[in-house]
């Protein structure tokens, strides 16, 4: 996951979670525990602000949808 919308929109793919690893080991390699807390920050107020734009109040808000082929 790069982005929190990116973590939204699997959530609505219907996946029940989601590895944010390597995101983290790139915030250790800039700035060791310090640089990976500000990458799960960042994270989470991208997917709060999705969240947000979406109108759900908790991760079980966000509503399945099918994928058009």
């Amino acid at each position: 996951m790069r982005r929190g919308a990116d973590i939204a929109r699997f959530l609505a793919l219907g996946d029940r979670g989601v590895m944010i690893g390597r995101a983290t080991l790139y915030g250790v390699a800039m700035g060791g525990t310090g640089g990976a807390s500000r990458v799960l920050d960042l994270l989470s107020a991208e997917l709060q602000t999705t969240m947000g734009m979406l109108g759900a109040q908790k991760l079980a808000d966000i509503q399945r949808v099918e994928p058009s082929l």
